[in-house]
């Protein structure tokens, strides 16, 4: 897990970050998206829930266990279970798990490789494939404004 980036992301003056979630959440969450016919959530990013339960900073949106309302902003962050059932209908979306977004694309785990994807929100290409989360996090840094 990217530990360094993740909490310079977390430093930022405009990032909200959520406080992490317990182990049972993360059990429960599990349960749910078992239930509902979802791929399991990968280890890697059950890490980062315990630590950030949701991320928002620069047009990143890591979704967490619960949906975060944001009153001031009349935003709510919706949850990887409420995003992941708006979408289960679309063929596309079959043993894969969004777990956040960025501009105009999903980030999505995909069950059946075990990689994760920045996927196209209007034609559902995939822009590029990672191996692991700090893969993710190293290439995606590029693009925030990242101060010190």
């Amino acid at each position: 897990m990217p530990e360094l980036l993740l909490e310079k992301i977390c430093r930022q003056p405009d990032c909200v970050a959520f406080s992490g979630c317990s182990s049972e959440e993360i059990k429960k969450l599990e349960d749910d998206l078992a239930a509902g016919g979802f791929c399991t959530l990968p280890e890697e990013y059950a890490v980062l829930l315990q630590k950030y339960n949701g991320i928002i900073y620069d047009g990143l949106e890591l979704l967490g266990t619960i949906p975060h309302k944001r009153l001031q902003k009349n935003y709510t962050l919706g949850s990887i279970l409420d995003i992941n059932r708006r979408y289960a209908k679309i063929g596309f979306f079959t043993q894969k798990l969004i777990l956040g977004e960025l501009p105009e694309s999903f980030l999505i785990y995909d069950g059946e490789t075990g990689n994760y994807e920045i996927v196209d929100r209007l034609n559902l290409d995939s822009r590029r494939i990672f191996n692991t989360l700090k893969e993710f996090f190293r290439i995606i840094s590029a693009f925030l404004t990242l101060k010190d």
